[in-house]
């Protein structure tokens, strides 16, 4: 496909400048604008001086894609702007790559359908960080070893999903690792001002325990799964949900 074109929803917010800025320096891809509701109309360069050049701010997408139509969207909003962008993506024929989360299983049912029936690659994936992607496999060689299992996690109050959909996430495929278990694998949560996000998984049995974690720093870090999303998306013609697969 040559040079990706690439348009980041939610692109002012605190994950999202750090994926524009990280997207701004990668090699194939061309960050052509950002959509968000705050500073429409004006440039990126307000919100990353250091950026090196103009991107503009459109108030929705639709405003974007008539100036400067995308391949792909990358979109860290809300469970609701979310949605609408994803569907908008499809009739497009843009793919779509979601970073935000909240969203039931049912709805992700649906786009998974909407993905296949379009012959078109999108992703919904709660955590593009290479870190929590080896956490998951970490994860994954120990379930069958040990007989119990929590998850813990923290959060800044800002993060206003209780559980987030990382713990979600990784819940879920426990909990398809061991069907034996028969109960729903606990998920205790923190939100406290000043803390860095952080996932703990602990594995317990007699007389031991295992515990996994991640810590993010700097948010810069989901950037790198970002851009392998997207170089890897026009591949697919259906929905993905997990990391592994695009990288």
């Amino acid at each position: 496909m040559g040079q990706l074109r690439v348009a980041v929803a939610g692109g002012t917010g605190r994950t999202g400048k750090e994926i524009v800025r990280y997207l701004n320096a990668e090699e194939g891809i061309t960050v052509v604008g950002v959509v968000a509701r705050t500073l429409a109309g004006k440039s990126m360069s307000v919100v990353l001086p250091d950026l090196g050049r103009d991107i503009p701010i459109f108030g929705d997408f639709a405003e974007l894609c008539a100036v400067h139509p995308p391949h792909i969207l990358v979109d860290f909003t809300t469970p609701q702007a979310a949605k609408q962008h994803f569907y908008q993506c499809l009739e497009r024929r843009i793919h779509p790559i979601i970073g935000t989360t909240g969203f039931r299983d049912d709805e992700l049912a649906e786009f998974a359908t909407a993905c296949s029936r379009a012959q078109l690659g999108g992703a919904v994936i709660p955590n593009f960080s290479i870190g929590a992607l080896a956490m998951r496999q970490a994860v994954h060689a120990v379930a069958g070893l040990m007989q119990d299992v929590a998850l813990l996690e923290s959060y800044p109050r800002s993060k206003q999903e209780i559980p987030s959909g990382t713990s979600q996430r990784l819940a879920s495929l426990l909990t398809a690792h061991r069907p034996e278990l028969r109960r729903e694998i606990p998920i205790h949560s923190v939100r406290l001002d000043g803390v860095l996000p952080q996932q703990e998984v602990r594995f317990g049995g007699e007389g031991e325990t295992i515990v996994i974690s991640h810590l993010v720093s700097d948010r810069g870090c989901f950037g790198r799964g970002v851009a392998l999303a997207i170089k890897n998306i026009p591949r697919f013609a259906a929905l993905v949900q997990d990391l592994e697969y695009l990288i």
